[in-house]
């Protein structure tokens, strides 16, 4: 049932199937019954390019499987020039060609990354190491030890004693 946007359609319903994240490409006509609209699937506003999202490696891997079929078939010239064989294979060796740059990147981006891991590592045991030279040069309650990040021994919290409960009498 369709109807108009004219106050026709009760409120529950417009807040129900009139989602601003949905859109029914219907623009003024609302359904009572998401089913009844010619396109029974909703289309999610959130993500309007699904092109910039990586495709399936299954669905690729089949693309690769119908491009290399495509190669045996002879005398095929299409209607539209777009979907020749030369601009297949264009489009192959250019796809091919960036999964390869995208490899090589990320294997350096992974190098790069465990470079710097190392360096901080070395950086981190040499801090270690000074702070264990200060106090050992300049004591345990020298203000050195203290402007590198140490506590003074006589600004640590003495332990105190705990006091144990007297035995409970019967």
């Amino acid at each position: 049932m369709v109807s108009r946007d004219f106050g026709i359609v009760p409120q529950s319903l417009k807040m129900k199937w009139d989602d601003p994240l949905i859109s029914w490409d219907m623009p003024n006509v609302t359904f009572d019954n998401p089913a009844d609209s010619p396109d029974n699937t909703p289309k999610i506003m959130a993500n309007s390019n699904p092109q910039t999202d990586r495709i399936d490696p299954k669905v690729l891997q089949s693309d690769i499987v119908s491009y290399q079929a495509l190669q045996t078939i002879t005398g095929y010239t299409p209607a539209n020039v777009a979907y020749a064989k030369a601009t297949g294979e264009t489009t192959f060796t250019t796809m091919t060609a960036t999964q390869a740059s995208e490899t090589q990147k990320k294997a350096a981006a992974d190098a790069a990354r465990d470079d710097a891991t190392a360096a901080e590592w070395n950086f981190h045991n040499f801090i270690l190491g000074m702070k264990d030279q200060v106090k050992a040069q300049y004591g345990a309650d020298s203000n050195e030890l203290q402007s590198v990040g140490l506590k003074k021994k006589s600004e640590k919290k003495k332990p105190s004693s705990k006091k144990t409960p007297p035995p409970a009498t019967k």
